[in-house]
This record gives C-alpha cells, sequence and structure tokens, in this order.
C-alpha cells in the first residue's frame, strides 16, 4: 500500500487495485504514518520516493532534529 501511494496513486486507484474498501486504506495508511511518525501522503512520498521530493526530503530532516542546516 506504501508502494502504491508513493507513486501518487490516489485511495480509488489503490482501492481497484488491492480489492479493498476505502476505509481499509485510509486506516492502514494511518497506521502507517503513526508508525514512521509522519501526518501526511505527501511526508510518505519523501521517504518512500525520495527523487520525488529531495529538496523537501532534505528540509523535512534537518527540521526534525530542531537545528537548521
Amino acid at each position: 500500500m506504501a508502494a502504491l501511494t508513493a507513486t501518487g496513486a490516489g485511495n480509488a486507484h489503490i482501492t481497484r487495485q488491492l480489492s479493498v474498501s476505502v476505509s481499509t486504506i485510509e486506516t492502514h495508511l494511518e497506521r502507517i504514518y503513526a508508525k514512521l511518525g509522519i501526518r501526511s501522503r505527501h511526508e510518505l512520498i519523501a521517504i518512500t520516493a525520495p527523487e520525488r521530493y529531495p529538496v523537501w526530503r532534505r528540509h523535512r530532516r534537518a527540521s526534525c532534529h530542531g537545528r537548521r542546516r
């Protein structure tokens, strides 16, 4: 599910690919976010596909440690 999300697929597309309900997808994504300490689909993409958001990921990493680079 994280891999499909990283490709930019929406919940409707993931639903068709995995044959699960939208609520199942939302629940799994919430659990993935909690385990990774993130809050959004954009953050998940930045972690799983850093080539799509290279600048944002560097900025996020620096701010996670409470210091600026």
